[in-house]
């Protein structure tokens, strides 16, 4: 009998582990829909963003400004090969209803959407507010979408019409295929519909919550547990009534015993206004008349611990706390602690840091004051992953990155976006969260010398998940020769000095030394044995569309073709990646990377390599 009872144990045992396993690579409309899988860790999958932003980094030309034009003049908006999310498209000035989106998923030749921009934000088979809508009721005429569109080969988004638009596009890559399913406009946004159209309840399950409810006066100096738990589970739930909006009542959390908190902020910026900003209801948090909610899930394995602390002179009377929690764990080695970071800087200068971290996991949104007055708006985000030095997210503009325009300052509040005040607004980043295995460095641009204040709810574990393990550097023989280097149909080589893009962020100019093809390149790299995958990151030179299939050990890469497809800046570097998954990888300490041209591509130019491997 007990030999069968373990046996029983076992097998659950490795059911849970797969339907864990499963669980967190949810992707596309999947995970919209499921707001519960928040902590888990976004294995497998890429940020990045397409825009508008002027190519000589001027901030008040971010417009008109796309990756190509086709032979049919249209203006191609988005690029991407291989399996992916488009999560986020925002757009303003679109003059009339004449000017269309065409939207050409996996390859086809008659694109899957073809409607004007009124049409495709407003009408079927997209849906109204809030996932998709305009603002201009609102008089800041933006545009909008957040319904998940999902390719499994490739998309291009094209732009037809005389117009010059600002645009920005968020979408996330896929490593493999799993979980990326094609969009096909029969999509049941039923779920998704009814989480954002009542963002003040909880969009979780509430099966197994427990509540604990107290009131409570603060003196001024003191501090309070709200809530103190030994054991695994999580918070699903954080709601204060009648707490002061004074920026010293501070909220800090301890998860499984750490002393430093994990969270630090005021209470007021944790619940999305930040400074002097106004009330908001946003999709997981939000505050009305200093009732504020939190429905982020907030996972921990041995003990949780959430304080206020008055740093005020004065007594806060009659503070009201429910904290709903449950004792079902979430799996530890694939989700991160809740965190989030608040940080204030009176003069930042020609920038302003919200977040530099380093570890894996994910930014699910964040809320800002900019610097008041002028054209404090026109500060473009500009963010980097994973220590690379080329911005792969690079908007044009704060208003813009609201999901506003022209900031007419006037007061809007959505489930991922909104104005709470003159110089406040809050941005979610769900479901396009911003993913990393390394680093995160969250900048931006900063025009006036005035206070600027900002809080990010993220997502991470303390160790990064991707490590690097071999580089090579071309045009230097003894590393050729430690890496087998060799090139076919070679069309240049010599040296090459040059700025990245983001000078008003990170200057950075250096020089290398590289060579080009027309044929193929080949070359070994190291790679630690017990990897989970690989990443390649090559650095070239900003040359458009550039392209070559990727071969290891001898197999061709299906899931995608390696595409050099940026936004066209008139610096000189990217850095760029390609992922390899663990099916070509797992078990294997070198790997012998064969790069083949593509036809009807550039030539492709690289300067060096780098080999990182995923690992645990």
């Amino acid at each position: 009998m007990r030999n069968i009872k373990q046996l029983i144990a076992a097998i659950l045992l490795v059911c849970c582990i797969h339907q864990a396993s499963a669980q967190h690579q949810k992707r596309g409309l999947a995970f919209a829909q499921t707001f519960a899988d928040l902590p888990y860790y976004k294995t497998g999958t890429q940020t990045y963003q397409y825009s508008s932003t002027d190519p000589a980094e001027d901030q008040f030309k971010d417009f008109g400004h796309w990756l190509y034009t086709q032979k049919d003049s249209g203006a191609v908006l988005a690029d991407i090969k291989g399996p992916g999310t488009i999560y986020r498209i925002w757009s303003t000035g679109n003059i009339g209803d004449t000017n269309r989106i065409k939207i050409y998923i996996d390859g086809e030749k008659v694109p899957r959407i073809n409607q004007t921009f009124n049409a495709f934000h407003n009408k079927k088979p997209l849906r109204d507010k809030p996932q998709v809508g305009s603002g201009a009721g609102d008089n800041y005429l933006a545009w909008w979408s957040y319904m998940p569109i999902s390719f499994r080969k490739s998309i291009k988004i094209v732009r037809e019409g005389n117009f010059r638009p600002f645009y920005n596009i968020g979408y996330h890559t896929y490593t493999t295929l799993e979980g990326a399913i094609s969009w096909t406009g029969k999509e049941d946004y039923r779920a998704m519909e009814k989480m954002w159209n009542n963002p003040q309840d909880d969009p979780k399950p509430a099966a197994g919550n427990i509540s604990k409810t107290q009131k409570l006066d603060l003196a001024g100096g003191n501090s309070a547990d709200i809530f103190k738990y030994n054991g695994a589970g999580y918070i699903a739930s954080i709601k204060i009534k009648n707490y002061s909006p004074d920026k010293g009542l501070r909220i800090k959390m301890y998860w499984d015993g750490r002393d430093k908190p994990y969270v630090d902020a005021p209470l007021k910026w944790f619940f999305g206004s930040v400074d002097n900003g106004g009330d908001l209801k946003a999709l997981g948090v939000g505050t009305t008349d200093n009732n504020g909610y939190c429905y982020f899930p907030m996972p921990f394995w041995k003990a949780a611990r959430i304080e206020l602390v008055n740093q005020t002179g004065e007594v806060m009377k009659d503070i009201e706390v429910e904290v709903q929690y449950n004792t079902k764990a979430y799996p530890q080695a694939q989700c991160g602690y809740f965190c989030a970071y608040a940080n204030e800087v009176d003069k930042p200068g020609k920038s302003y840091t919200c977040l530099k971290t380093e570890g894996r996991g994910h930014v699910i949104g964040m809320a800002k004051r900019m610097p008041k007055g002028g054209h404090a708006c026109e500060g473009d985000e500009v963010y980097y992953i994973d220590n690379r030095k080329f911005p792969d997210i690079w908007g044009t503009g704060e208003e813009d990155y609201a999901n506003n325009a022209w900031w007419k300052n006037k007061y809007n509040s959505y489930p991922t976006h909104g104005c709470v005040g003159n110089d406040c607004y809050y941005r979610m980043h769900y479901p396009d969260v911003i993913a990393y295995e390394q680093a995160f460095d969250m900048e931006f641009e900063s025009w006036e010398n005035f206070y600027i204040a900002s809080l990010v709810w993220y997502y991470e574990g303390a160790k990064p998940s991707l490590k690097q393990t071999d580089e090579l550097n071309i045009g230097n023989k003894v590393s050729e020769q430690k890496h087998l280097y060799k090139i076919a149909g070679q069309t240049w080589q010599g040296s090459t000095t040059g700025a990245y893009p983001g000078k008003r962020i990170h200057d950075i100019t250096e020089t290398h030394t590289g060579k080009s093809f027309d044929k193929s390149s080949i070359f070994r790299v190291a790679i630690d044995k017990k990897n989970k995958g690989v990443r390649l990151r090559v650095l070239t030179t900003h040359t458009n569309r550039q392209g070559v299939r990727v071969w290891v050990d001898g197999k061709p890469v299906t899931e995608r073709p390696w595409v050099i497809v940026k936004n066209n800046y008139d610096a000189i570097w990217i850095d760029t990646d390609f992922e390899i998954p663990a099916a070509y990888t797992k078990g294997k300490s070198k790997l012998n990377i064969k790069l083949e041209h593509l036809p009807g591509y550039k030539n492709w130019t690289e300067y060096s390599y780098k080999a990182f491997s995923y690992c645990d």
